[in-house]
């Protein structure tokens, strides 16, 4: 619940790039059941560009080639952002629960206020923290 009223939302105000590490058949499934979702991914990426650091499956911004000063990453896993934790904000994996829409609206408007901020790895580090959260 909430997840299409963000995509909304956010999509006023940014480019929004989908990065599953499920492969890409996976990520094609889900597009095709819910097709209002296309609409909103400018682009979508999947397990095959994912980089393995050894085993562990690893996300690198550099493979997007965008400023990264300007670049959000909304995920429920920031382990697999080792080398960008100063642009992730951290969500909670989705289970179920009523309290997830309530969450999405609040991750919702932290993210959009971020659009005027020169260098969004700033504030989203002093949030946070999440260098310190990551052994």
């Amino acid at each position: 619940p909430g997840v299409l009223e963000m995509l909304d939302y956010l999509y006023e105000y940014y480019e929004i790039i989908l990065w599953s590490a499920g492969t890409s058949s996976y990520i094609q499934d889900i597009l095709e059941a819910i097709p209002s979702f296309n609409r909103y991914f400018d682009h979508v990426l999947s397990r095959e560009e994912v980089y393995f650091a050894g085993r562990r499956p690893v996300k690198l911004l550099s493979r997007l080639n965008r400023q990264p000063e300007s670049v959000i990453v909304i995920d429920d896993d920031f382990s697999m952002w080792p080398q960008d934790l100063s642009n992730c904000v951290p969500i909670s994996k989705y289970v179920g629960q009523l309290e997830n829409a309530f969450y999405l609206d609040m991750v919702m408007e932290y993210v959009a206020q971020l659009r005027f901020q020169t260098d969004v790895r700033i504030p989203l580090t002093e949030k946070f923290s999440l260098k310190s959260q990551v052994g």
